[in-house]
């Protein structure tokens, strides 16, 4: 989480959250003077990047640190500030999850679970990660809640990262349930930049916020960070196309500009 005077940003993973916090580190970066008097107490400081315990549904995890703070846990204080993040195309985002291996360090249920229904974990074809992914993701990020809905991670990872009070929202979810008819009653307002955009995007939301054309000209020019290598083959089959579109046809009812040409989104 990225606290400045001006806004928050939450840092959604798998996003370019990294390449965010970077420039804007760099646009906060304090002179000699304004930070000896941050260190003495006189000034608050420009920015701070805010680490803290993983958000879980049956509450926070002690054990487990990071900067992928959620809506939920933006301190009081700060709660009046306009809020940014960044939201990708889910097909790449699944696919640079399957990449990055991070299933692999940090398996999603015990080995005897996984290899029950997939007898060669960890070594995964990408259909296999992604089906794998829909079936087990899901219990490590619910908890104990008896969901009503088949509804996909990405969505449960929306929900959990946005929503004012996820685990009630979760609990409330029926059949035929909109995420973006919802969305003002269980959602407060995020302004959600596009990966695919985002050196333009985070540029000219920053002008809107107030900085200077001049100071914020930099982020035009830096390359993208932690990039997925594109495959030579594209890996999506028709079929998973469709798997995927249907576990989180929520999702794409709220970011709709991600469908696929031609494919219809499931009745939620």
């Amino acid at each position: 989480m990225f606290i400045t005077d001006r806004f928050v940003m939450l840092n959604y993973p798998k996003t370019g959250s990294t390449f965010a916090r970077k420039v804007l580190g760099e646009l906060h970066g304090a002179g000699r003077i304004r930070s000896l008097l941050v260190r003495s107490g006189l000034l608050a400081p420009p920015m701070e990047d805010i680490f803290g315990p993983r958000y879980r549904m049956h509450g926070a995890d002690p054990d487990k640190t990071t900067q992928h703070l959620v809506f939920a846990q933006i301190p009081e204080k700060h709660r009046h500030k306009p809020v940014l993040s960044i939201i990708r195309d889910p097909f790449s985002r699944i696919l640079s999850a399957y990449e990055y291996r991070d299933w692999e360090r940090y398996p999603p249920a015990s080995l005897a679970d996984l290899r029950a229904d997939h007898p060669s974990f960890p070594e995964l074809s990408f259909p296999e990660f992604v089906r794998m992914s829909q079936t087990f993701m899901p219990r490590e990020l619910l908890g104990d809640i008896p969901m009503q809905v088949d509804i996909g991670p990405g969505t449960i990872q929306f929900i959990r990262f946005y929503a004012r009070s996820p685990r009630a929202y979760l609990e409330a979810m029926r059949p035929g349930m909109d995420l973006r008819a919802d969305h003002d009653k269980h959602f407060a307002p995020v302004r959600f930049l596009h990966t695919e955009r985002l050196n333009q995007e985070l540029h000219d939301m920053l002008i809107e916020l107030g900085y200077a054309r001049e100071k914020v000209a930099f982020i035009l020019q830096r390359e993208p960070m932690n990039t997925t290598r594109k495959p030579a083959q594209d890996p999506w089959t028709p079929d998973l196309v469709a798997h995927v579109i249907n576990k989180e046809r929520l999702l794409f009812r709220y970011f709709p500009e991600y469908l696929p040409t031609g494919m219809a989104i499931p009745p939620a």
